[in-house]
């Protein structure tokens, strides 16, 4: 009986942090998305290419992005592609989660000279 209260107590103690290192390790796999996603659209400004006008236009076997990557926290959110402008934006993951939490790129840091 004790073993079992034990046992009990380590569940209680640690599922919590499950949870926690679960969100943590979603957001980080859609802030890499994201990432990719910026850098797609950046080598489409390289080369001169047409500005894509959703994500499925990166997508594909000859494209940049083989698939099309999903947000892991909320698999049917989605990206949004930012309108054409001459300065480029992030895209956009469509989560917006229960607490009002975003997956956003972190901004550069610049570096101390």
């Amino acid at each position: 009986m004790i073993v079992v209260a034990i046992i009990a107590i380590l569940a209680a103690v640690a599922m919590p942090q499950f949870a926690h290192y679960r969100k943590s390790s979603q957001r980080s796999s859609c802030i890499s998305n994201l990432k990719r996603i910026r850098d797609s659209i950046e080598q489409v400004r390289i080369n001169g290419l047409p500005y894509p006008s959703s994500v499925a236009d990166l997508c594909g076997p000859d494209k940049l992005i083989k698939s099309v990557p999903r947000c892991p926290t909320k698999p049917d959110a989605g990206y949004t592609i930012p309108a054409q402008s001459d300065e480029l934006s992030d895209p956009v993951c469509n989560y917006g989660g229960e607490e009002g939490y975003y997956h956003l790129i972190p901004p550069k840091t610049q570096p101390d000279n």
